[in-house]
């Protein structure tokens, strides 16, 4: 529920912000600040629920990543929004 909680803060500050600006409004010192706080406690959110799963968080990562190059790969994929099983 934590992580959860967390990242919903983070996806509040960027909710109503067009895709198109995004970047720019990161950019800016006062929202950039404010978003690496909600990131750094969705982080730590993450880190403390890996811990009490007993599971490596860059090892289960390393791992999907490599699913989703077997799944998706690159000359089939990319610049494509629909699956490779379609």
């Amino acid at each position: 529920m934590l992580l959860s909680s967390e990242a919903g803060e983070l996806l509040a500050l960027l909710r109503w912000v067009p895709n198109a600006e995004s970047d720019a409004y990161g950019s800016q010192p006062v929202p950039r600040q404010r978003l690496a706080e909600e990131i750094g406690d969705v982080g730590i959110a993450l880190v403390l629920l890996c811990d009490r799963l007993k599971i490596d968080l860059v090892g289960a990562m390393r791992d999907k990543l490599e699913k989703n190059r077997a799944k998706y790969p690159v000359e089939q994929a990319r610049g494509r929004w629909t699956s490779s099983e379609s």
